[in-house]
Parts: C-alpha cells; structure tokens; sequence
C-alpha cells in the first residue's frame, strides 16, 4: 500500500505565526544545550533563558486556546507525570534538597514540552500533528548536529593542546576530554538519541522523487547528519555507546544496507585518520580495548554488587533524588539499580511502566498498514532497547543535555504514534481523539 501524502491544509495566519515563534524558540533553546558557563560545581546552559521564554509561551498558549488532551497518549503524559512527581518529593530525602530540585527542574522543563506536544492546540487535527512531528524532527537531530560538531571540535583542539596522555585520562566530568556539563560517555549517551531519529527518516520508504519523511531535506543531507553523529559518539571513545551505536546500524542495514554501509565506512575511516594523525591511535587501544578493567566493565560490576547490597538491606527505604552520588559516594552506572536505591521501588516502577507503555506506542506503530509506519515502530523499538541498554551501563541522566533530549524522544515517539492512528481511520470518518480541559 502507497504511502499517504503527509501535504499540510492551509492554516490560519495567526496559528502560523504561532506555530513559528514556538519553533523558533525550541530550536534556538537546543541548538544553544550542549554549550554552557561554568565549570564542574555549576554549570548553566546557554539555552536555560531560552527554555524560560518557552514555558511563557507555553503557559500563554494554554491560558489563551482551548487546550485538548489526546487520548491516544494520555497513559503516557499520566504515568510520566508520575514519574516527575516522584523524582519531587523524593528529592526531599536528599542532603541537598535544592542541588537534587534543581535536577527535577529540568524534567519538569521536558515533562511541559512533552504536554505541548501531546496536545492539541486549537485544531486537535492529524495535519497539526505531521507539523509538529516534522518540525520537532528536524530541530532536534540538528540539534545533535551542532553537539557532536562542537565535542569534535573540542577535542581536536584540546589534543593538539595538552597532548593526547592528558586528554584520554581525563575523560570526567570538566575533563580535557568532555564538556563541562558531561563527561564524554554523557555526551555519547546523549546524541544517541537524535542518531536515532535520523536513522529512523532514513530508513523509511520516501515517496519517489521525494525526500524522506518529506521534511525538504535531502537523502544525501539526512546522510551527512547521521556521519557527523556517528563521529561525535566515536570520538568520545566511549565502548558502550559505540557499542550500542553499532547494533542500531546493524537493525538500519537490514533496510537501507548501502546507506548503512556509507555511514559506517566513512565514520570509521575518518576517525582513524583524525586519531592516526593526532598520534592517539596506539594509546587508545592500549587504553580503551586492553585495559585491565575491561573484565568488571571498567569496575562497574563492583559498583553493582555495593547497589544491590544496598537494597537487600533496605528494600523499602530511599535516600533521595540525585543523592547517591553524594551519599553513598558514587552513582550506580545503572538506571535500574540508582533509580531504585534513591526513588524506591515505586520510582522504578513508574520509570519501568513509563518504558513500557512507549514500547507499546511503538509496537502499535509497527503494527501498521503502512510500510512507513511499519518501518519507524520497528526502528523505535530498537532505538528504545538501545537506550535502555546504554543507561544500563551508564549515568548520562542527570545532565540537562540528556534529560532534556529523552523528554523530545518520548514527544517524538507519541506524535509518530498519534500520525498512526490517524492513518488507520478509513476515509470519511473522524475519532473522537480529545479530551476537552477547558471550553473553547
């Protein structure tokens, strides 16, 4: 069956120029996310002013137009909504309330840009839907653009700076190798998720003569975005995200096997040129692929057997948000194990319930009679699996960059599953989707 025509009707001058200020602001917020001021202790990024203007404009809209919530994800924004309140009060039991508040913020931030997206303004309609899926694609893997080109950047220069030695050892947090907002595996986990969506367009079937997902970009440009990705992952030298990089190409090559191909190829090529050129190739075999740790996951299954010791003996107690780092000196490098340890296992069970019902959307998109449909609910799947596997070995989540990507990644999913739906309505016939908050 042919993929439908995703042309927009004509909206309106005036939600037009809405629609352009909240695209406007959202871009500038995420283009401006990976860079920041500050070192280590505190460190604020540029785009915190612009997120404010946002929930402005957020609260304006909503005060000002007939809000509806879609039933279609109303189990998503009820049980993510849960999620955040918890993270609140259980921010209370920290010894540092305000540095653990401080961290909820930010999901509250992308818990309210998760609202705006999973409800409809005004028109409540499928195009209203395609426009704001098409638009939040592209402003968010540009956004993973613009981060992986500044890491690289950073380090290149930081190499030719201070020599390879003093780069590849600090690789924490204000490390000569990271960012000051995250160590390079935080930068890795975080750009895992737009490389995602991007292989996710890539891997669908484009109408002919068309672009893909008919978002005015090029196969060529989309392939270009997906290298620059691939190559910011690879230059932080982080081994499970590239890990996990690797299996998300393997799945995409089972579609688009010359594209897959391309960007493997030319990813690999140029990091070993830039690393061979920079001196750094024998140091980081030596480093990252013989080190003696590799067999303890770099000590991460020490850090486990403490965690679960930890709550064998206190299965029902918590000891706060953002506080194990702090409390018990270090965090889980498992999202499972920290999040129980400091939300309670009724925090992990509202972060598991949330996973779940997103890989449900997902599969419901896979479900699909369209081949497109079909396509992106498998590769969200895999994208989902990947992620979850990645913060599995690592604790890239309390950062703003990462946080507030995984709140686009659940609007993305839910916008992809409401387009869908409305897909598989036959022609002539309109669902009753919305659920009025306030008349119009």
């Amino acid at each position: 069956m042919s993929t439908p025509s995703l042309i927009l009707r004509a909206e309106p001058a005036g939600q037009r120029s809405a629609s352009g200020v909240h695209d406007a602001l959202l871009a500038l917020a995420l283009y401006l996310l990976p860079f920041s001021l500050g070192e280590e202790i505190v460190v604020v990024s540029y785009s915190l002013p612009v997120f404010v203007l946002l929930l402005l404009y957020y609260a304006a809209r909503f005060v000002h137009a007939p809000t509806r919530i879609d039933r279609g994800v109303a189990d998503i924004l009820i049980v993510s909504g849960i999620v955040v309140v918890i993270m609140v009060t259980t921010s209370f039991f920290a010894q540092d309330v305000f540095r653990s508040l401080s961290r909820v913020a930010f999901h509250l931030n992308g818990w309210f840009i998760l609202f705006f997206f999973c409800t409809s303004i005004v028109t409540g309609d499928r195009d209203a839907d395609i426009r704001k899926y098409k638009g939040l694609v592209k402003i968010f893997v540009r956004s993973g653009v613009v981060m992986a080109a500044y890491y690289i950047v950073n380090f290149i220069f930081q190499s030719l700076e201070h020599g390879v030695e003093p780069v590849l050892a600090e690789r924490w947090t204000g490390g000569l190798a990271s960012l000051p907002w995250g160590a390079s595996n935080t930068v890795a986990a975080a750009l895992l998720m737009p490389f995602s969506i991007c292989l996710l367009v890539l891997a669908e079937e484009p109408p002919a003569g068309g672009e893909p997902g008919g978002l005015g970009l090029s196969r060529a440009e989309w392939v270009i975005y997906a290298l620059v990705m691939a190559l910011g992952v690879l230059f932080t030298l982080s081994r499970t995200v590239a890990a996990v990089l690797s299996m998300l190409l393997i799945f995409f090559f089972m579609r688009r096997a010359k594209t897959a191909a391309l960007i493997s190829a030319l990813s690999i090529a140029l990091v070993a040129f830039a690393l061979a050129d920079l001196g750094l190739a024998e140091e980081i075999i030596d480093q990252r692929l013989f080190s003696g740790d590799i067999d303890t996951f770099n000590n991460r299954s020490e850090i486990w057997s403490d965690f679960w010791g930890f709550i064998a003996s206190n299965p029902f107690g918590l000891i706060g948000y953002y506080n194990a780092l702090f409390d018990i000196g270090y965090t889980g490098h498992n999202f499972s194990l920290t999040t129980y340890v400091e939300q309670s296992l009724l925090g992990w069970l509202a972060a598991a319930a949330l996973f779940v019902l997103l890989l449900r959307k997902s599969a419901a998109i896979a479900s699909g009679k369209q081949a497109n449909d079909r396509a992106h609910g498998r590769f969200l799947i895999a994208a989902l699996c990947a992620i979850a596997l990645n913060l599995h070995f690592e604790d890239a989540y309390y950062t703003h960059q990462y946080i507030t990507y995984w709140w686009l990644f659940v609007s993305l999913v839910c916008l992809r599953y409401l387009i869908a739906q409305e897909a598989a309505v036959p022609a002539g016939m309109r669902r009753d989707r919305a659920r009025h908050l306030k008349p119009a």
